[in-house]
């Protein structure tokens, strides 16, 4: 099995041997020991910068409009619990496999008379925003269960950073395209339901 987080939370979970180069040094084994203890873990969240902004003035919107504290971790982890509510009461992982990849396939395919040619891969130059937040261990845990199970029938490389980054680049696409408004609302709705970590 794959890592599927920074983290591993996963493999620490089923007690899975990592090897690294640095697995068998005693700072490590110490570093790992003390961490199995922790409930929280730091995820790092890469968007393009664009986003990032427009994720922060929302934030900020809605903190001003229902005069509620509200940052951009708070957001996050409202589409993250969404999803995640969503994921496990509607389990199709080939549409959450499918969802995922098209957003983070950027390649261009050449196809020749319905034949595959050739495979071209975007190199990005935009500028890309990192959000830190702690996460709790479990949360992170259920999200790495999630990619494992995908994995197994749709193979992938996909990892936990990159589907919390995902769900803020796509809610932002669709917060561009559809009723801000409603939206908005229902964010705020969520919030009561989601916010208590």
């Amino acid at each position: 099995m794959r890592v599927y987080s920074k983290h591993d939370v996963l493999g620490q979970v089923l007690n899975l041997p990592r090897a690294s180069k640095h697995s068998k040094s005693f700072y490590h084994q110490v570093v790992r020991m003390i961490s199995s203890f922790s409930t929280m873990v730091e995820v790092q969240v890469t968007v393009p910068s664009f986003v990032y902004l427009r994720a922060k003035i929302l934030c900020e919107h809605i903190e001003e409009e229902y005069e509620m504290a509200f940052r951009l971790n708070d957001l996050i982890w409202i589409l993250y619990k969404d999803f995640m509510r969503h994921s496990f009461h509607k389990a199709d992982l080939y549409q959450v496999y499918k969802t995922f990849q098209e957003r983070m396939d950027d390649s261009i395919e050449v196809y020749h008379y319905g034949q595959l040619v050739e495979r071209f891969q975007h190199k990005s130059t935009q500028v890309n925003n990192i959000i830190v937040m702690k996460v709790p261990k479990k949360e992170v845990r259920d999200g790495e269960a999630l990619l494992a199970e995908m994995d197994t029938l749709y193979p992938n490389s996909l990892m936990f950073e990159d589907m919390v980054s995902q769900l803020l680049i796509h809610f932002m696409e669709q917060y561009k395209h559809h009723s801000s408004k409603d939206m908005v609302h229902s964010l705020v709705k969520k919030a009561e339901r989601y916010m208590e970590r």
